[in-house]
């Protein structure tokens, strides 16, 4: 039996709601087909809700809260909070932990949604800022039937670009019209010297440009234009590469091997353009030596590391890339047995000046779920004092943080709080002081706080030859509910430290348990790590060494 209208505008109402674009002529059939064979509204729901799609703009680590914001603000354009809008927050929250606890959290999430979608339609006020956003929800509607249908596309990236004309003011004739006028660019780079120029190869929309370690030169001159545009180049074999090409208007540089092979070379970002929020991106690399150098903000540059499993990444800024407040923001999944460097290029040379790392420990479901992810070290510079960690894939980091630095026991805050997860991580001497490390003059002057995961905690604070307890501000170790574990590395350091875990009760299962040498507990280390690697990890390319190429 064909499917009424309405039946066909409730399937595009949660491509809406859902992954907020407009659905692609063979998914909306897909689910059509599902729809006339009897499935359900709130099972399509909640198998949409599970999608990768869905995921990937709502993951699980974020609070009920933050998704109901999140749904403002990709459905309806809205921001809850800034209009002051917590009681409407507030309800859909109720609802959310309501639904959930009465039928789980997939179809829970999923009944909510479509009580979302009935209260937008059937919403009859004068609020003009609800008017606003329903209105913006029925043109999307609109917009994403034509698409589907009439117009009959299975390219994502112009179902986005519609959603992005009308989210802008533009009516949903605009949209048709922009998305049959500019359609998405693929550029593939030649041999020679490329000059890809708005207007000409690319456009407005989310243009892509191709490359490879035979096509990409230093000569090439490489401007994306508007829109979400990305650099995708593929480098194979294992000889060093080196490219310092010009880029504009490039929001996403990603780098791959091909799944297969080693990732090896260097990334010159020296003509570069970071006005505009940037990610660099390395991904499906069997092993990896790799380096973006001459990096030019901070704090407008976000990392990705997607399914690596061994070798050294390192990030080297300009000098012009500092503010005085500079945040590196780094996410990993699916990361196995991977050194990380922040470091100045060689303008500069020496460690990184950034103050704090947020680390984004997520798992990676794009072939099979991997929900851990393993870093050898990280190691940053003398300013890094703030770690924060987040995300739902467990975490480890194999050695102490900063441990190839001179000086580097500065890191004064480890905030794991947002991960969902289980954190392994040494702390090994980290702590302000005055005085050289192992010196009887030393002391800790600023305190050392660390916040553990929401699972389970493995960490160890062994101060090396650094008693911490000689001036009794060493800090403090709070949990949650998890099977934790502090390691102290001597009985002088207990002075100073307290435990601080949510309803230690006699049952609980975590336990403090304190040893005179932390090392004897990461015995079994010394000759492979944790997922099967050698400790003894191969050389590395050394902070100041000269650039490929060069």
């Amino acid at each position: 039996m064909a499917l009424t209208a309405q039946q066909r505008k409730d399937l595009v109402q949660l491509y809406v709601a859902i992954p907020d674009r407009a659905p692609d002529a063979s998914g909306l059939a897909f689910w059509a087909g599902h729809y006339e064979s009897g499935l359900s509204l709130l099972e399509i729901a909640t198998e949409m809700w599970k999608s990768p799609a869905a995921q990937a703009l709502y993951p699980s680590f974020l609070t009920v809260e933050e998704i109901v914001v999140r749904i403002y603000e990709n459905v309806l354009n809205r921001d809850p909070i800034a209009e002051g809008d917590t009681e409407g927050v507030d309800f859909w929250v109720g609802r959310w932990n309501a639904n959930t606890a009465a039928l789980g959290s997939d179809a829970g999430a999923a009944a909510t949604i479509l009580e979302m979608i009935e209260a937008i339609n059937n919403y009859s006020g004068s609020d003009p800022v609800a008017l606003a956003a329903q209105e913006l929800f029925f043109k999307k509607v609109e917009f994403g039937e034509w698409f589907a249908t009439t117009f009959g596309s299975n390219d994502l990236a112009l179902a986005e670009l519609g959603f992005q004309v009308l989210e802008n003011g533009g009516s949903v004739e605009d949209a048709k019209v922009q998305v049959q006028l500019d359609p998405p660019a693929d550029v593939v780079l030649t041999a020679g010297t490329d000059v890809i120029n708005p207007g000409d190869e690319t456009g407005n929309n989310d243009d892509i440009i191709r490359g490879t370690e035979s096509t990409l030169n230093t000569s090439d001159v490489i401007d994306g234009g508007d829109g979400d545009d990305t650099l995708s180049l593929t480098i194979s074999g294992n000889d060093s590469f080196f490219a310092a090409p010009t880029i504009d208007n490039i929001e996403l540089v990603t780098v791959t091997a091909g799944g297969t092979g080693t990732l090896s070379g260097v990334l010159d970002l020296s003509d570069m353009d970071f006005n505009d929020p940037v990610t660099l991106e390395t991904r499906e690399n069997q092993s990896i030596d790799w380096a973006f150098e001459d990096i030019q903000s901070v704090n407008n540059t976000s990392f990705r590391v997607v399914d690596t499993d061994d070798g050294w990444i390192g990030y080297g800024y300009d000098a012009n890339a500092y503010s005085g407040d500079d945040t590196a923001d780094l996410t990993v999944a699916e990361v196995d047995c991977l050194d990380v460097d922040f470091y100045n290029s060689t303008n500069l040379g020496g460690w990184s000046q950034v103050d704090q790392v947020n680390l984004h420990s997520l798992t990676n479901g794009e072939v099979t779920i991997t929900d851990f992810n393993y870093i050898w070290s990280l190691d940053v510079g003398t300013s890094w004092t703030t770690l924060i960690i987040d995300g739902d894939a467990d975490l480890t980091i194999e050695k102490a943080l900063n441990s190839q630095v001179t000086g580097g026991n500065t890191v004064t805050l480890v905030d794991a709080s947002g991960l969902q997860a289980d954190l392994d991580i040494d702390i090994e001497g980290q702590g302000a002081v005055s005085g050289a490390v192992g010196s009887a003059g030393a002391m800790r002057v600023a305190p050392l706080t660390i916040i553990g995961a929401q699972g389970n905690n493995d960490i160890g604070v062994d101060s090396g030859e650094l008693s911490p307890g000689r001036n009794g501000v060493n800090g403090s170790y709070t949990t949650f509910e998890g099977n934790d574990r502090l390691v102290i590395g001597d009985l002088e350091a207990l002075q100073g430290w307290s435990w601080d875990g949510e309803d230690c009760h006699d049952d609980d299962a975590r336990s403090l348990r304190l040893r005179l040498q932390h090392r004897l507990r990461r015995l079994h280390r010394h000759h492979r790590g944790r997922h099967g690697h050698r400790a003894d990890r191969p050389p590395r390319r050394a902070v100041g060494q000269p650039r490929r190429g060069q």
